[in-house]
């Protein structure tokens, strides 16, 4: 029987109930006392009642149910009309919907409308009574409709060896939506030390799942221990374990609060806690929440798709032991292993472990080969004054180990280590418009690429105190480095050091301990122009040697119209390796001896590196020429 058939047979006499006009004797005056009854005047002196007023406890007793009357439930928080449905010989007694007197079968259904209660199903509320049953069965009446948790505190644990949730939801619990009134309602994991770790939440194949207005605590702060297997707390307060791609599916969280995770507060299959495969979850949504006091993430992705985390708030992740060697990394948000199609924008964060985000690709274990994590957007996040802990080693701001990785309008202040940390599986990532300012007390670079798939883009970033190099790019291909400003790094300016094929240009380079723009080792096919370098300090305090520098064994370098001034030593430093330049539309090379390959202009000069040694300045072309057809004619110019 559905909720509008219950509503309508219960006529004039249930609503009336529901609105009140009937007290919990069931008998309403109609004259304050002094006359008869509305009883007595509808039934005659000692007639039924429109409305009996019982207990649930009498109600499943009840011997002679009537079909015809309401009755009204008075428990406190479980109040209700319900009415007797003969039709219903099966249904089975979930104390909140449903009551059955088995004495005779009966079955009594509640009238209502809307979202059902948990208090309804006899959860308390009260911080001290596990109302984990009564939550299940409020959640298993729903059906797809929605729950709603009152202002309190319920308490949840586990006693699945197998599932290990409070909670699961599946299949049938798809469209559900779980929503309380704000930080005043809870749902805090138990803490009694006789269970092990546990999930209050679990999704395998629930798809359409809205959970908005709740305070979740994982507890975990009450009983850190060093091995989760007898952690007594939350592992993860939701966790997703998909059994096929995207059965987990288009699953919301709004406006919600989580702390106290003894791991990650939402998490997915990840690389170590789950054995492959892992599974595809899709479309999930977490906007406006709020993460605290995690054991390691707010937000742990592995095989997402089409997700985002928007406008969240993630403070003091990490840093509790969570294995027995190790430290929870504390990210705010971590995209790795299969996640493809990610915004992870707006969110603000403080006091995280040791990196804000990460999108990376993983490998399966015995050489199975990649998980490749792609189309990541980090975009207008604010994290600042990071924490540091010497066991985790190398800590960044952010790292990017993945395919089409974007890094955009970041703000990362006081962080350790190094900025962007971009790793050998990263590809076609892009790292502009953001702010990166180290706190100096570890070294490392600003923006560091190192021996991965090339074509990176790091442009229009501003990079300030770092204790490395601003932007440090190590054996990586088809860069561009534009319009980035780096001051008052403790090494380069910007460096490439076996790189081919990078276009530096644009950028400032300002007050830094070392040189401005350095090329060395074997990079090959590097163009740098329209670069300012210089040091803007007086006296002592100037520590910039050099504006541009490139090293013997760089070949094929292209410089143009850059502006170097005010440092220690030379402003442009070359070695005598043949170096290539533009100026005013006229090719220069640096070398102590005349070309023998190549097309020369008429007027393309070639200035001596060592014009000590030569006695002449240079030469110059005075009849163009290609060596090996007709060859070019060059003549000295300002003998000394």
């Amino acid at each position: 029987m559905s909720r509008r058939v219950l509503l309508a047979t219960a006529g004039f006499g249930g609503m009336a109930a529901a609105s009140g006009f009937l007290l919990n004797s069931g008998l309403v005056s109609a004259s304050n006392g002094k006359g008869p009854t509305v009883t007595d005047s509808v039934y005659g002196k000692g007639g039924k009642a429109c409305c009996v007023t019982t207990t649930i406890e009498l109600l499943r007793s009840e011997a002679n149910p009537d079909v015809n009357r309401p009755y009204f439930v008075k428990n406190a928080g479980r109040e209700g009309i319900f009415l007797y449905d003969p039709a219903d010989t099966s249904a089975a007694d979930n104390s909140g919907t449903v009551l059955v007197s088995p004495s005779v079968g009966a079955r009594f259904k509640r009238i209502y409308d809307g979202a059902l209660n948990v208090r309804w199903f006899g959860a308390k509320g009260d911080g001290l009574t596990d109302d984990t049953a009564s939550i299940r069965l409020a959640v298993d009446a729903a059906r797809g409709g929605s729950v709603y948790f009152p202002e309190g505190t319920y308490i949840v644990s586990a006693d699945d060896s197998v599932t290990r949730a409070s909670v699961l939801l599946t299949a049938e619990h798809s469209g559900i939506t779980l929503h309380g009134a704000g930080n005043g309602t809870v749902i805090k994991a138990v803490n009694n030390g006789t269970i092990t770790w546990f999930y209050p939440f679990r999704l395998t194949t629930a798809k359409r799942v809205t959970v908005r207005g709740i305070k979740f605590d994982g507890n975990a702060d009450a009983n850190w221990l060093s091995d989760p297997e007898v952690s007594l707390n939350a592992h993860h307060i939701f966790y997703f374990t998909p059994p096929a791609d995207r059965e987990v599916d288009n699953i919301t969280f709004t406006e919600c609060y989580f702390r106290g995770s003894f791991n990650s507060a939402i998490q997915s299959y990840g690389s170590f806690a789950h054995a492959y495969p892992h599974y595809i979850s899709s479309q999930i949504r977490i906007e406006n929440c709020h993460f605290k006091q995690t054991g390691n993430h707010g937000v742990g992705m592995n095989e997402w798709v089409d997700s985002i985390v928007t406008g969240c708030t993630f403070y003091d992740l990490g840093m509790k032991p969570i294995l027995a060697n190790g430290f929870g990394s504390g990210m705010c948000v971590d995209v790795s292993g299969g996640c493809y199609n990610i915004v992870v924008a707006n969110n603000v964060g403080e006091r995280t472990g040791y990196a804000a985000f990460k999108a990376e690709t993983h490998e399966k274990p015995n050489n199975g080969g990649d998980v490749v994590t792609s189309h990541v957007v980090f975009a207008n996040n604010i994290v600042r004054n990071f924490k540091r802990e010497p066991n985790l080693g190398t800590q960044y701001a952010i790292r990017i180990n993945g395919k089409r990785i974007t890094v955009i309008g970041n703000q990362f202040e006081n962080y350790y280590g190094r900025g962007a940390d971009i790793s050998s599986k990263a590809s076609e990532c892009s790292v502009i418009g953001n702010v990166f300012v180290s706190n100096k007390v570890t070294i490392g670079s600003g923006i560091y690429t190192s021996s991965n798939g090339g074509r990176m883009k790091f442009v229009n970033n501003e990079l300030q105190n770092v204790n490395g190099s601003g932007i440090e790019c190590y054996a990586s291909n088809d860069l561009l480095i534009q319009g980035n400003v780096v001051s008052g790094t403790n090494y380069y300016g910007i460096s490439m050091t076996h790189c081919q094929r990078a276009i530096v240009s644009g950028n400032e380079c300002i007050d830094n301990k070392m040189i401005g723009i350095l090329a060395s080792g074997s990079s090959d096919r590097l163009t740098i122009a329209n670069n300012l370098c210089c040091d803007t300090r007086a006296g002592a305090a100037r520590t910039q040697p050099n504006g541009i520098r490139v090293l013997d064994t760089v070949t094929n370098v292209e410089l143009a119209h850059n502006q170097a001034y005010n440092h220690t030593g030379a402003d442009l430093l070359y070695g005598t390796a043949p170096i290539s330049a533009i100026e005013n539309g006229v090719k220069i090379w640096y070398s102590d001896s005349l070309p023998t390959a190549g097309t020369w202009r008429e007027g393309d000069k070639i200035m001596c590196v060592h014009p000590g040694s030569t006695g002449f300045i240079g030469w110059v072309c005075t009849a163009a020429g290609t060596y090996g057809g007709v060859n070019p004619v060059f003549q000295t110019f300002s003998s000394l």
